[in-house]
């Protein structure tokens, strides 16, 4: 009887546990106009952004390749509102990166951000990009812990 109710515990939390993942599309698109054709072709930081968050989230995370109109429970899309990378590290000044995103649970709006982050580091654009990725994604992933509406990271 005991093992039962160990049993029955042990389902019971992982059915709370898979409720409060959070999935995320894997590739985090471009708004309209933002990003030059060769950040936008040669540059895969976008596609990156959800692993990164991934990784630093203390919270379940899933990436995923569906439809975020087709995932029930909580889901984060974002967009990336700007985009500023010129290769040349410090001599070609700050490269920026910023992103909205907002949670959904059930379809109902529980939190929203818009993040930003900018660098002089890496010679290239990409690596900029690469970098303000692993940045935008760790302060995304802090963010999920607590989600807010209008938050600024």
């Amino acid at each position: 009887m005991k093992k039962m109710w160990v049993f029955a515990l042990v389902g019971i939390s992982s059915i709370a546990s898979a409720t409060d993942v959070v999935s995320i599309p894997r590739v985090t698109p471009y708004a309209d106009g933002v990003g030059t054709d060769d950040v936008r072709t040669k540059c895969d930081w976008n596609s990156k952004l959800s692993e990164n968050i991934a990784r630093s989230a203390q919270v379940g995370v899933s990436v995923t390749d569906m439809d975020a109109s087709h995932i029930s429970g909580k889901v984060l899309t974002m967009k990336i509102t700007q985009v500023h990378a010129i290769a040349g590290g410090n001599v070609t000044g700050y490269k920026w990166a910023e992103v909205h995103g907002e949670l959904h649970d059930g379809g109902k709006l529980v939190g929203s951000f818009v993040a930003h982050q900018h660098t002089m580091a890496a010679w290239t654009a990409c690596g900029s990009l690469d970098r303000l990725g692993k940045e935008l994604g760790e302060d995304i992933a802090d963010w999920l812990k607590d989600p807010t509406l209008d938050a600024k990271l």
